[in-house]
């Protein structure tokens, strides 16, 4: 699958909704309802990270993928709130169960 565009989701509303989100939870999910489909939040990290920058929301992203029991999900993960990666795909697979 290819990863939608920049111009297709990188609205205000979407950055709002983002920086929400990451200060509530540490991550982004292709599972929000809020987010873009499949594997854009993860190929389009650096550009949403200098977004949310550019809005004063001091972050440093990095990308992920888990497989949950039902589905997988891409995501991105704000580097300060988790150990590594392990501990960001074990909150976003916490996230995904509880959804079900």
């Amino acid at each position: 699958m290819t990863a939608q565009s920049l111009k297709s989701f990188l609205t205000n509303e979407f950055v709002d909704q983002a920086s929400d989100t990451l200060a509530a939870d540490g991550f982004i999910s292709d599972e929000h309802d809020f987010a873009p489909y499949r594997e854009t939040v993860s190929t389009h990290v650096e550009s949403i990270q200098n977004a949310l920058q550019d809005r004063g929301f001091d972050i440093e992203l990095s990308a992920g993928f888990v497989k949950g029991k039902d589905t997988y999900a891409y995501f991105i993960y704000d580097t300060d709130r988790f150990v590594d990666s392990t501990a960001a795909k074990a909150a976003v697979s916490r996230w995904l169960d509880r959804r079900d």
